[in-house]
């Protein structure tokens, strides 16, 4: 396929492409060495019914019993089940998704929170394994743009559970870096983000230090600098909507940046940009 050919839809929209609900006696082996498993694109998300099984990855061993979620990319190093027989009955139900950029999605959930969430039973992500497991079984299944529509707020609600999870295990001043590395264009100030988790300025700024590297509010001008001159260079956005939209107060403030890193103004470094 050359790079003028289109892309089949089978290829791009998210998709279940395989799906079970599956349980095992006490006594049975079970056990599945991911890496085993050919690289094709697709992930897996497997919900623990009953029983419990052990998960191991480059980051340790975890144990995934009721109501946890096991999330793979095929061909990852990740291995999962028992050594010996199962000590006690194993039930779960899985669904293998695929589509443009969905296994990259999955790879940064355990990049960043680990093969294993534990949402519960009664937790709406449970109930969306279970749903997708229906759907991808039934005759008449959703359309395509539907089926990848759901795929996809199902992802969106893994990564919104275990931010917020993380976030509950953080302390305020770790909640208050990780709110300003997520969303750098909002018009915050240091002093305003401080106060909203109940730490000082400056305890603020010696948090980022260590875990960034860099000084915060450096770090927060580049972040803006380079969304502000992107929105210039591809979009006809007025300056007071590029100000916004990057996070500085009015045009001027964004003016001002563009200048230093450019000798331009926003005007010129537009003209400059443009074909």
């Amino acid at each position: 396929m050359n790079e003028t050919d289109p892309i089949p839809a089978e290829r791009t929209l998210w998709q279940v492409v395989g799906h079970g609900r599956e349980s095992y006696p006490a006594g049975k082996r079970y056990r599945f060495d991911v890496g085993e498993r050919t690289d094709d694109g697709s992930a897996v998300v497997q919900l623990t019914r009953s029983g419990r099984i052990t998960v191991r990855d480059a980051g340790g061993t975890h144990d995934a019993n009721a109501g946890c979620l096991l999330l793979f990319r095929n061909g990852s190093s990740v291995a999962y089940g028992h050594d010996r027989p199962l000590p006690t009955p194993y039930a779960c139900t899985w669904v293998a998704l695929q589509g443009a950029g969905l296994a990259e999605h999955v790879a940064r959930l355990t990049r960043d929170f680990g093969p294993v969430l534990r949402p519960g039973l009664d937790h709406p992500l449970a109930a969306a394994v279970e749903r997708l497991r229906t759907q991808g079984a039934a005759d008449r299944r959703p359309t395509p743009t539907r089926e990848a529509a759901e795929i996809y707020q199902f992802v969106i609600d893994l990564f919104e559970f275990a931010e917020d999870r993380r976030g509950v295990r953080m302390d305020p001043a770790d909640r208050a870096v990780q709110a300003m590395l997520r969303r750098p264009h909002r018009p915050w100030s240091l002093k305003q983000l401080a106060a909203e988790h109940g730490i000082s300025r400056e305890h603020l700024s010696r948090r980022f230090a260590q875990r960034v590297g860099r000084p915060a509010q450096p770090w927060l001008n580049d972040a803006r600098r380079r969304r502000a001159l992107a929105l210039l260079r591809q979009t006809r956005l007025p300056l007071a909507e590029v100000a916004r939209q990057a996070g500085y107060a009015n045009p001027h403030s964004v003016a001002r940046h563009v200048r230093d890193a450019t000798g331009l103004s926003p005007t010129a470094y537009r003209r400059r940009a443009d074909p």
